[in-house]
């Protein structure tokens, strides 16, 4: 029995090992994090295009923006990954991502990410003008289930732009202010907060689109047969 203890503890004990824990886990959570702010760019301008050009989307732009989605994230996520092998750097004890690496490249990885997330922002609300407008055009058109699914589903967008702005980009921007204006390091004080909000908000949008959907589909279902009862 202690010799399997001694075997599965070796990887966390062993002080050169735990320099390798540290930094493939950091490497994966620093490229997720890059990767969702730059994902959140691509999903509003897919919505500022599916409302603006809904024919056109349908033909060929929904296809462009996955095929670049799917083409651009994992590119990210490798040349992350390759710029930290390239700068790794024991700079101290300790067991936080920027003991391994070069701290210059975990700035440049963190302020790339609040550039992203500050660029989807507006592209969002151009989206939201562009929804309010469309939505009063289709008003006057709309049998009372769709108004119910339109309804539902502009709540949806609304609510997960709002967690956005809460959970992503205001962390951001309060830990990149403090840290390059004031020289505070609020990951020091606190540990890796924005990966937690990153976590919260990924989870809360996950909760959000199953309660909303699933409420959606019941509702319109109520809707269809309310309207084929005579």
């Amino acid at each position: 029995m202690k010799v399997l203890i001694s075997i599965s503890t070796r990887p966390f004990l062993d002080e050169n090992r735990s320099y390798e824990i540290i930094f493939w886990t950091g490497v994966f959570v620093y490229s997720i994090e890059f990767v969702i702010g730059v994902g959140n760019i691509f999903i509003a301008f897919d919505r500022f295009l599916a409302i603006q050009s809904p024919i056109h989307y349908c033909q060929s732009y929904s296809q462009v923006v996955l095929k670049l989605y799917v083409t651009v994230l994992p590119l990210i996520i490798c040349v992350t990954l390759v710029i930290c092998i390239l700068n790794r750097k024991i700079t101290e004890l300790g067991t936080i991502f920027g003991h391994v690496v070069n701290m210059d490249v975990v700035y440049m990885i963190t302020l790339c990410n609040s550039f992203a997330s500050f660029l989807a922002m507006p592209v969002s609300g151009i989206f939201l003008y562009s929804l309010y407008k469309f939505n009063k055009r289709q008003t006057a058109v709309l049998t009372d289930s769709s108004s119910v699914r339109m309804r539902r589903t502009n709540q949806m967008v609304i609510y997960q732009l709002f967690l956005e702005m809460v959970l992503v980009v205001i962390p951001i921007t309060t830990n990149t202010v403090l840290n390059y204006g004031f020289g505070i390091n609020l990951p020091a004080i606190f540990g890796p907060f924005v990966q937690l909000f990153f976590v919260i908000y990924t989870s809360a949008c996950s909760v959000l689109f199953t309660v909303k959907l699933n409420r959606n589909e019941r509702t319109t279902r109520v809707e269809d047969l309310r309207s084929a009862v005579p």
